[in-house]
Formats: C-alpha cells, sequence, structure tokens
C-alpha cells in the first residue's frame, strides 16, 4: 500500500525536530506528534491493559514512541495509522526497527482479521494517539467502527467456542453414540394450531393466569429456562427446547414426571429417560461432516445465542406460515429481576448460596458481569441482551410489556387469535442416518484427516492450534469411544 502512494499529492505539511535526547519528532502543520523533550516517554501518558490474554490494537501511530517500552516489556501490538501518507513520510525519516521487532506490525484495517490471532487473544483494548485523535478523528472514529463490527462478532463466536468447544465435542460424541443405540425418537412433528413460544423472562409471571386460560388453543413450545415455572402452574407445554452445553441444564429437569417432547441440540449433555427425545443441530462445523455422509439434519438456528431467539428461528424455517406468540421472551431485566419466579435459576441460586454467597449476591454478580447500557421505566437492558434482540426475527407477536422487544405487541391472548388466519397443519419430518455405526467411524476418520475443521472449537477450547499428533489422538479416542 505504501508503494502506492504518490508524493506530490501530499495535502499536508510534515517537518522534523531533534528532541532532547536526539530524535527525530515529526511535526504535522506545526503540531508535534510527540513530546520535542523526552518522546519516549510519551508512554506513561498513556493507559495499557495488562490484562490475559488481551492485545493492544492502537489507532494512530505518529513515529510509535509512546508504544515502544510497552513493546520492550514483551507485549505484541498491532498498530492502524491514521493517515499513510503521513506513516510513508515518517518511515522515510525513522528507522523503527531501532525500537521494534517482531512483536510490532503494521497493518490497514481492512487487514485485522488476518493478523488477529484468535487462538492467542480473547480480547483487545484500543490505544489512541493522544495527539493523532486531534488531527484525525473521522478517520479514527471511522476504524473504531470498523473494528466493532467486522472484528467484534467473530472474537464472540470464537471466545464462545473457546469457552465451549472441549465439552461440545464430548456432548457431541455421546449424543451420536446414544443415537446408535437408538435412544432419541424421529416420529414427526405435527403443528395444528398457532404456536406460543414461552421463555423465562420476568414478564412471563404476569401472562401466567392468561396462558392457562387458552392453553388449548396453542401448541406451547417452551424454552428449557421456563420449564420448571410452566409446570408449577400446570401448564404442560407440548414441546421443550434446550441447546446449553453445560451439566447444570438437568436442573431445568429436575423432578419431572409429564409428558411433552424434548428437542435437544446435539451439543447438549441433557438425555432424559421415557420421554420422547428428539436431537437438533445447530451450526458446529460437525454439521458438515453429517451431510458428506447423505444425513440433512433438522436445523436448529443458534445464531441468536439465545435459546428463545433460537426456537423462533426454528419455528420461521419449519413452519413459516404459522402465527407465533411469545411471552417471557424478554431481551430485558425488570426491576433488576433478571428471570421470572420460579425458574431453574431458582434452584441454581437456593443450592449455591450459603451464609458466605448469599442469593442478593448471586445476584449481584450476575449484573455486575452483565451491565446495563440502557433504561427505560423498571426495564433495563446489557449490551448482550441487546445483541440478543437484535438479532432475532421480528415477524412474531409479543404479550411481554418489555421495550427492548423488537416483536408486534399484542394486548392480549385473546385479541392475538382474533387477528389470525385459520392454520393449515403442517409436519416435520426426522430421519436417522443410514449408516453402521463402524461406517460412522470410517468416514469421520477418513474426514478428519481430509478436512480437520470440525474439530476446530475443540482446539480453541485447548489453547492449542491444530496439530497432527493430537488430530491422530483425537480419532483414536473416537475408534475407542464406538467400539
Amino acid at each position: 500500500q505504501l508503494n502506492k502512494i504518490e508524493k506530490n499529492k501530499l495535502d499536508f505539511k510534515l517537518d522534523f525536530k531533534i528532541s532532547k535526547d536526539n530524535l527525530f519528532v515529526p511535526i504535522f502543520n506545526n503540531i508535534s506528534l510527540h513530546s520535542t523533550y523526552f518522546p519516549l516517554k510519551d508512554g506513561d501518558k498513556v493507559t495499557f491493559s495488562n490484562e490475559k490474554d488481551t492485545i493492544c490494537i492502537a489507532i494512530g501511530f505518529g513515529a510509535g514512541y509512546h508504544l515502544v517500552n510497552y513493546c520492550k516489556s514483551g507485549k505484541k501490538i498491532i498498530v492502524i495509522p491514521e493517515d499513510l501518507n503521513l506513516l510513508y513520510l515518517i518511515l522515510e525519516k525513522i528507522d523503527l526497527s531501532f525500537f521494534f521487532n517482531n512483536n510490532l506490525k503494521i497493518i490497514l484495517k481492512e487487514d485485522i482479521l488476518e493478523y488477529f490471532d484468535f487462538f492467542e487473544y480473547k480480547n483487545y483494548f484500543l490505544l489512541i494517539h493522544p495527539i493523532s485523535q486531534n488531527i484525525f478523528k473521522e478517520e479514527i472514529l471511522d476504524t473504531i467502527k470498523y473494528l466493532k463490527e467486522n472484528l467484534n462478532p467473530i472474537l464472540l463466536d470464537i471466545n464462545t467456542q473457546k469457552k465451549f468447544g472441549k465439552i461440545w465435542q464430548k456432548n457431541i460424541l455421546k449424543n451420536i453414540l446414544y443415537l446408535f443405540e437408538n435412544n432419541f425418537d424421529f416420529s414427526p412433528l405435527f403443528i395444528e394450531k398457532p404456536l406460543l413460544i414461552i421463555g423465562a423472562g420476568p414478564s412471563l409471571d404476569e401472562n401466567l393466569t392468561q396462558i392457562k386460560k387458552y392453553r388449548q388453543f396453542f401448541h406451547i413450545a417452551s424454552a428449557d429456562t421456563a420449564f420448571q415455572i410452566l409446570i408449577k402452574h400446570k401448564i404442560i407445554p407440548d414441546s421443550v427446547f434446550t441447546f446449553d452445553a453445560q451439566n447444570y441444564s438437568h436442573l431445568h429437569f429436575v423432578g419431572n414426571n409429564y409428558t411433552f417432547r424434548l428437542f435437544s441440540d446435539f451439543c447438549s449433555p441433557v438425555r432424559l429417560k421415557q420421554i420422547k427425545q428428539t436431537m437438533l443441530f445447530s451450526n458446529h462445523p460437525f454439521i458438515n461432516f453429517f451431510k458428506s455422509i447423505n444425513f440433512n439434519p433438522v436445523f436448529l438456528p443458534s445464531d441468536s445465542r439465545n435459546i428463545g431467539g433460537s426456537i423462533i428461528d426454528f419455528f420461521k424455517i419449519y413452519f413459516d406460515e404459522v402465527p407465533i406468540l411469545t411471552s417471557g421472551i424478554d431481551f430485558a431485566y425488570f426491576k433488576n429481576k433478571n428471570y421470572s419466579n420460579g425458574s431453574y435459576i431458582s434452584l441454581y441460586k437456593n443450592i449455591n448460596s450459603n451464609y458466605f454467597n448469599t442469593e442478593e449476591q448471586i445476584d449481584a454478580n450476575l449484573f455486575y458481569k452483565n451491565n446495563t447500557i440502557k433504561k427505560i421505566d423498571s426495564w433495563s437492558a446489557s449490551s448482550l441482551l441487546n445483541e440478543y434482540s437484535n438479532s432475532v426475527n421480528d415477524e412474531v407477536f409479543t404479550i411481554s410489556t418489555s421495550p427492548f422487544v423488537n416483536f408486534k405487541k399484542v394486548d392480549s391472548i385473546e385479541q392475538f387469535l382474533k387477528n389470525i388466519p385459520q392454520i393449515k397443519p403442517k409436519k416435520l419430518d426426522f430421519c436417522k442416518p443410514q449408516i453402521t455405526k463402524n461406517d460412522f467411524v470410517e468416514a469421520i476418520t477418513n474426514y478428519i484427516k481430509k478436512d480437520n475443521s470440525l474439530l476446530l472449537p475443540y482446539f480453541l477450547s485447548c489453547g492449542k492450534k491444530l496439530d497432527e499428533i493430537e488430530i491422530n489422538n483425537i480419532i483414536e479416542k473416537i475408534r475407542i469411544l464406538f467400539k
């Protein structure tokens, strides 16, 4: 990129001054980009983060003197210069190799995904050049916006893989083994009524009476978090959906003696006896392997990263013409209340609370980790909840009073039922993979040797880069598991 710069088209003046410690200091349009006394001390005036697994992205560079001491401490920095023309002229005058080695990389903002090491880092902090931020304000704001829009979503996805990759793989393989033992149900799903999708948000409390009154008119699809609440009010859902990979997901179903159909993601550890349980398949790279053996499983979208949003997206894909009403999917807290009364979180807090760790302290920790960014009346939302809300299909109706829900509001269930068209019954078929257990093992072994991308979440979770020895170890573990 620097080679493309035409010097005769520069629209600024650049001079250099010798500092007290004999360094060249660039002067941009009569403004010094660093101290003209001791520029290497500029780093003392800015704040660096020493958080683990976090890299510095410096926006604006000048001559880089403010970054020298930080780099000498062994830290790495990615630099996005404020202006290529300016950088070109500074590099002609100043030899950066005297101060930096391969721990500093200067790139264009468009190349950030190529240079950000997702295996090594979970986060980044921005360091804005203190002088350039006033001279190149628009360019720097544009760079910050670009990073938030292009780097942040991928970083969130990869950090999720880092957190859950190992347990996902463990659950997936156990569920596939469970599948070969004929423990999953493959009967069709029939929908003949409008859908009422229920989450465990705080607005559910005020709607339970009317839900119970009109229960017979709906196919009720419950999030796992809402299941215990509905059961306590003698509202038996037709279907329940779960996709959390952690073992405490079983808390949703403690003491259950009711008949319903459970839809679980193949990354979930939940397996219930005497319950019709059907496996769905989310966005994990493993799904590409299934397609390679001509098995096209029923998809559970997970882009919303929220079970309520995933249920909505599932029914919009496979039952698009069936009207959907929601309750308890709020994407917000109400008066600092995060769940409806009687959810599994109540049980969790009761089990984990004691004299030193009270239920109030557990709530306080939750709100501290998910600090609210916006408040409307008694409702408040965190940045994560706001992201959930923005990613969910808006072609549905809701009786939630949360102002953070983008669905179409209706005053009551009765009003909703009066205005919907007649429902045409629809069926969704589920198929079992037509492959033996032994053939499965051979197929997955050959697939991994050709394309190991399905193991990427596992390696991210382990903090390792793809390694042939480790890959062979995983293949051997699969062979042992499926013997």
